[in-house]
This record gives structure tokens, sequence and C-alpha cells, in this order.
């Protein structure tokens, strides 16, 4: 009886300990993201100052998320950055002054915790054989210890498919490890439009372990070309442009200088050896009858014939999951099942598949020119070779599919590599409908397009193809990259639509890259934007009317913005800059401010854009509000 008073006391007391030992790592965590926030404003202010005039507790922010320390919404001129040049001597006294107190307090609270963690250690050993080993913990708790082995990076999606190392070697050191780390083994999962691809994805989903664990689902939208299978003789041909060009490359590159495992006289026998299949397809495609073929060239075609034939099982498979919706429905129920899948990820080339097909490895180059034969095209290879990209418009019907099925994203990334026309990712009026309630939980948004748009675009394009994505008051983060051509009577995509179609009240972040707008189109969207926005970065972003000395000025004026990042700007008055203009007042090295940006937080006083007395730096203005506002 006494011993279960005493062991109830101590363990009492273990709890009381442990709440301290929480509270002060709660406010360690909090005083090393201010060193970190004062260490990145010392780097801001310093200038070109010798590293050894650091202060003592600088700490290098360098690999942190410089926009995670704003995220209490603080902006820059509440750090002290409503100051002039003349003040700029006192504000490093202040941060130099500020680190010291900063690190005094962290030794002061690294010595509490010391001191909690001997007080815990020594009532568990009085604890007896109520000390608990890791085995014996629940479940819930083991969870979190493994989320911490597995150290998961979120911000790229190009390596959501690489398990964690140790947590493969944690899988085998006993059952019950096993069974808790299973959850963690994979992150995501990749889905394409043929069997093998979707039954590995069903098996996936339905696992009673390993699919409670999957956080996104990669639908990858490479394709097969219809046509090829129709025509022997074009399948032919394309194959033979693209094994020419991988031909040239290999030759240009030479890749066995750099390769230990290859020789140069097993790279020179591989390179004879493709020129010789590449001139028996051009004469096979001449006659796929084989009237007047040679022996050699005829065991060709009989391969070529095998492989087409393989080839148009895939198209068919693909067109009858197409016409059917089973597709859409497979993959909608599959992301149904697994609770934590709330990450939709669109790409056209799988790059989990790399390193790609190669020759210079193979043991038998047959097999490796028939596994060559049947890849299936991403968007640009399509774009290069002549033919029109497919499977667009699962872009969004798939989120419309997982809400039909009872399950929401939280966050959706389109990355591809080509566009051939707008009209391909443009929603149905049926589907513009459904969209927004289908995307009432989406936090991210991310729209990327490696090289641009092709055929007539109008500016209004990216609201047709992805405004009824963005209507919904739950986002959080906006990203929008395209490639910006740079000749003065391009098309020019304009978000103007987007940014000022609603009032996101939740809104943290936006991004925009190789996109357009205009200066009216830009202050409305500051003047709306709510407490909770922090970042907006402008990145080769083409001004339709207006000045940029003006976007500066409306910038500054709104401080709760903490992040400002403007980079290689075009169009007014940076149109007629010399380059080393440009350098000058936008360009930024790395953890410092350009000068536009420094005006911008409000650490110089006068505008870069403007002369000494208040004038634009350049009076021409592209277009004239009015005839903006005609338009709209």
């Amino acid at each position: 009886m006494v011993s279960s008073i005493r062991r109830s006391r101590i363990q009492s007391e273990i709890e009381e300990t442990y709440d301290g030992l929480q509270d002060v790592n709660k406010e360690l965590r909090e005083v090393q993201t201010d060193i970190y926030r004062e260490s990145f404003r010392w780097n801001l202010i310093s200038g070109g100052l010798e590293t050894s005039d650091r202060p003592e507790y600088w700490a290098d922010p360098s690999g942190r998320d410089i926009w995670g320390l704003m995220r209490d919404g603080r902006g820059l001129e509440e750090w002290g950055f409503g100051l002039h040049l003349d003040d700029l001597v006192r504000l490093r006294v202040r941060v130099r002054t500020k680190l010291k107190d900063l690190g005094d307090f962290r030794k002061e609270l690294e010595d509490f915790q010391h001191e909690y963690r001997l007080i815990i250690n020594k009532l568990y050993r009085l604890s007896g054989p109520g000390l608990r080993n890791i085995l014996d913990m629940p479940e819930e708790i083991l969870y979190h210890i493994f989320e911490l082995v597995e150290g998961f990076s979120w911000q790229y999606p190009d390596f959501w498919h690489f398990p964690s190392g140790d947590i493969k070697n944690c899988r085998l050191t006993c059952q019950a490890f096993n069974c808790v780390s299973s959850r963690f083994f994979l992150r995501s999962v990749s889905v394409e439009l043929n069997a093998s691809s979707l039954s590995k994805f069903n098996e996936i989903s339905n696992h009673p372990t390993i699919s409670k664990g999957i956080q996104f689902v990669r639908a990858i939208l490479h394709f097969y070309e219809t046509s090829l299978g129709d025509s022997l003789r074009d399948f032919i041909l394309y194959n033979a442009d693209v094994l020419r060009d991988r031909l040239q490359s290999i030759e240009l590159m030479r890749p066995w200088k750099y390769e230990k495992n290859v020789s140069e006289e097993t790279g020179n026998r591989v390179v004879e050896t493709l020129k010789e299949t590449l001139a028996c397809w051009e004469r096979i495609a001449t006659d796929t009858q084989a009237q007047s073929l040679a022996d050699q060239d005829r065991t060709y075609l009989e391969l070529l014939k095998a492989t087409h034939q393989r080839y148009q099982s895939l198209c068919s498979y693909q067109e009858e999951m197409l016409q059917s919706g089973s597709f859409l429905q497979a993959v909608a129920a599959g992301v149904s099942r697994m609770p934590c899948a709330k990450t939709m990820f669109f790409c056209d080339q799988n790059l989990a598949a790399l390193p790609r097909i190669s020759f210079l490895h193979s043991q038998d180059i047959n097999e490796t020119l028939c596994e060559f034969m049947l890849q299936p095209m991403s968007y640009y290879t399509a774009m290069q070779y002549g033919f029109t990209p497919r499977l667009c418009d699962l872009i969004t019907k798939l989120p419309v599919a997982v809400h039909h099925a009872g399950a929401w994203l939280g966050r959706i990334d389109i990355d591809l590599s080509h566009v051939d026309s707008p009209s391909d990712l443009t929603p149905s009026p049926e589907l513009r409908q459904q969209l927004p309630l289908a995307m009432q939980r989406l936090r991210q948004f991310t729209i990327r397009c490696t090289n641009g748009l092709n055929g007539e675009t109008s500016q209004d394009v990216l609201n047709d193809m992805f405004g009824s994505c963005l209507d919904t008051g739950s986002l959080r983060e906006i990203s929008i990259e395209m490639p910006q051509k740079r000749e003065p009577h391009s098309d020019k995509l304009s978000v103007g639509r987007i940014i000022t179609s609603r009032h996101w009240q939740n809104l943290s972040r936006i991004f925009l890259r190789g996109v357009a707008f205009h200066f009216s189109e830009l202050q409305l969207f500051i003047s709306r934007a709510p407490k909770s926005f922090y970042a907006l970065n402008v990145d080769r972003v083409y001004l339709l009317s207006g000045t940029w000395a003006d976007v500066l000025d409306t910038l500054r004026e709104k401080p709760l913005i903490a992040h400002v990042q403007l980079e290689d700007p075009l169009g007014a008055e940076c149109d007629d800059m010399s380059v080393e203009e440009l350098k000058r007042i936008f360009f930024r090295e790395v953890f410092t401010l350009s000068q536009a940006e420094q005006y911008i937080s409000r650490l110089t006083p006068q505008n870069p854009l403007r002369d000494q007395e208040g004038l634009d730096h350049n009076a021409a203005v592209v277009g004239s509000e009015d005839e903006m506002e005609t338009e709209l």
C-alpha cells in the first residue's frame, strides 16, 4: 500500500517536471527562432561588413525557411526597419545587443532544461520497475518518434517517392517497430494510365497499414499516341527520329569518359550498333511488307511488328480506361481509401523512373530497343515530334472525381513540360460549376509550365484554365510559374483576373513568375490582402500598364507584408533601362535585399526608380490605366 502511494507520488512529480521541461523546450524554440530572425536582420543591414564583426550569438540562417520565420505576420518595419540610412549604425548596435540578450537567455533556459532532465532521470530510477520501455509506449507516441526519424522534406515534391533509409532499417528491428514504421515506409504513390500501374496503386491503397501513411498521389500524364498504334510505318519513323536524337546525344556527350563501368571500346561498339539499327529501321519504313528486305532487315521487321503489337495493346487499354471513366473512378476510390492523401501532384514525366533507359549498360540490345520504343510520351516530347499532348483534362476531372468519392484535397501541384493549346486545360462548363465545391478545402495551388503555351493566347487564358480551381476561400498559398518570353510583341499571360476575382481571407503567400498584370490590378490585390498575407514573390513579371516606380510605392505602403521579393521585372520603364541599371536596382545577393527591396522594406527613403526631385525614372508608361479599365 505504502509502495503504491509512493509510486503514485513519484509519477505525479514526473508529470509535473515533464510539463515544466516542455514549457522550457517551447521557450527555447521561440528564443532560437528570434536569434535566427535577428541574425537574418543583421545580414540585411550589415552590407559588406567583415565576418569577424558579427555579433557573439549570431546564427547562420541559411537553409532556414525565412518566410517561416515571419509567419507571425510582423512586418519588417516592426523589426526596426522604419529607419533611414543615418540610423543604420544605431540599428546595428541594437541588433547586437538584442542577440546578446537572447543568447544569454538561451543559456539560462538550457541550464533549466538540463536540471529538469536530471530530475526526471532521478525520479524514473526511484520509480523502480515502473520505468517504461520504448516498446511499451502507445502507438500514438511511437508515430511521433518515427516522424522525427523519417526526416521527411515537404518542400521537394520531386523526391517524395524516395523512402527513408532509416525507416527501412527500423522495420527490420522488431515486430513492434515493423508495424508502426510501416506507416511511414511510403509517403507517395504514383499512378499512370496502364494496367500494371493501376494494379500497384490499388494494392497500395487497399493495404491496411501502408495506405495510412500515403500523403501524396502523383498522377503521371504521359501518354501513348494512338496514331502510332494505328500505323506501323509511322511507329517506325517516329522511333527512328527519337533514336537518331538519342544517338547524337550519346556521340556528343561521350558518357563513357565519365562512367567507370563503361569502357570507350564498349561505348563505340554501342554507337555503331545503334547506327546500324537506325539505318535498318529507315530501310524497313520504306517497305514494311518485306518484299525487298535482306535477311537481317526481316529479322528487325519481325521485332518491330511484335513491339508495335504491344504498343497497340497499351493504346487500346489507355483509350478504354479514358472513354469508360474507369481510370478516374479507380484513382478517386483509391484516394478515398488513403486517409492522409490530401495532395495531388500532376506531371507528364515520371521522374521516379530515372535513370532513363541506358544502351551502354544493356545486356541485350534488342530487348533494350523494345523497351525504348514502348515508352510513353511526355508533353515536351510530343511537341518536339509534332504530336498533340493528351490527358490534360484529367487535371480538372480528377479533383472532382475525388470529391464525388467522399474525399477532399488540400494541395494541388501541376508541373507540365509543355502545353500545346490552352483549350486542353480549360474545363468544360459543367466542370467549372463543380470545381469550386471540390476545392472547398484546398490550401495550396501550384502550376508550373516549363516551356509555356503554344498557339494563340489571350490575357484571360490563365483565368479560363484555373479560375474555377482558385474559387475557394480556403486558399493559403498560390504559385503560378510560366516561362516569360522577352519579345515585346509576344503573348503576355495575365494573372490580373485571377488575383482580383475574389478576396482570399486566408491567403498568406503568392508566387508569380513569367506572367503579367496591370498596375491597377496589383494595387487592388494589395489593398484587399488579408492580415495573414506575409509573402509576395514577383519574378520576371511583365507590367502591362503603369510604372514599376508606382509598384514599389504601393508595396512600401503595405507594412503587413513581411517578405517582398522582386526580381527581373519586365515592361514599363524597365524595358528602356540598361542591364547595368537594372542590376544596380534589382540584383540581390543571397540573404540580402536589392535596392528596390530595401525601399519597399523602408530601409531607404528614396525610390530607386525615381530621380532626386521625385520624378519617374522614365516618364514612358506602357498603356494607360483608362485604356486598361475600358478593356476590362
